[in-house]
Parts: C-alpha cells; structure tokens; sequence
C-alpha cells in the first residue's frame, strides 16, 4: 500500500501520494505537496493508505435507524445481497456496494423491529443482531 493525502475525521481520500525525486510526497493528480494542499484543505496530513483505511473504518459506520417493514421488504427483494442470513435472532443482510474499505449498508430485523446502519461487512450476523439490539438500550 501507498500513502495517501487526507483530512482526519472524513471518510474521503483527497489524493494518492507519490515520491517525487527529491525526496517529497507530492499528490498524484495534482501535483501539490503537503503544504500546497494544506492551503486547500486545511488539516490535510499525509499517512499510509492502511492507517486511513483504519480512520475511514471508524469514520464511516452510522448508529442503527429503525425503518418500516415495507422499507426492509423493498431492499430485501430489490438488494443483491453480500450476505443474507436467518436465525432464530432475526434476518439480515449487507449490501453489495461500499462506502469505502469494508463499510456498507447492512439490513437487520431482530426483536419484531427492522433496523439498517452503516457497518462493517465483516461483521457476523450475530453481531449484526447485537449492534442493534444495543441501539434499542
């Protein structure tokens, strides 16, 4: 993995880094080194792409909103989905599109209430269940 130009506590890469010939990072498209972007984007800072991917990981996942039966039932047949999983604890399923690394939309029904959040994809279908399950206090 490479370095990457971005502004901490946003899920967006600003740009990818390259090493120029005199030692510096300069923006791949742009051509701008630190200090020029930092003028542009106050608090840009320059990191491996693997510690924003861990940032954007953070950044990124929403808490969980509880939406109608009719809304999970349209997503459920209209979704390709990642994952689709049915237990006893409930139903649930992730998107095949993502916000960024490994984040995106995941579907839950659990506990006669149906849910989505942004979440890892990673994320086990009990763990699913139990992230909302916590959001309901």
């Amino acid at each position: 993995m490479g370095k990457v130009f971005y502004i901490p506590c946003t899920a967006t890469v600003i740009d990818y880094a390259r090493e120029g010939p005199d030692g510096r990072f300069y923006s791949y498209w742009q051509g701008q080194t630190l200090g020029q972007l930092a003028e542009i984007y106050p608090g840009v800072i320059l990191c491996d792409e693997s510690d924003f991917l861990e940032a954007q990981s953070r950044a990124l996942p929403s808490k969980p909103k509880v939406i109608s039966e009719r809304e999970f039932n349209k997503t459920q047949a209209s979704m390709p989905a990642l994952h689709w999983t049915h237990s006893e604890s409930g139903t649930s399923s992730k998107s095949r599109e993502f916000y960024g690394g490994t984040i995106t939309l995941i579907f839950e029904r659990a506990d006669s209430c149906c849910w989505k959040f942004v979440g890892d994809a990673g994320l086990s279908h009990q763990q699913s269940v139990d992230v909302v399950l916590c959001a309901q206090g």
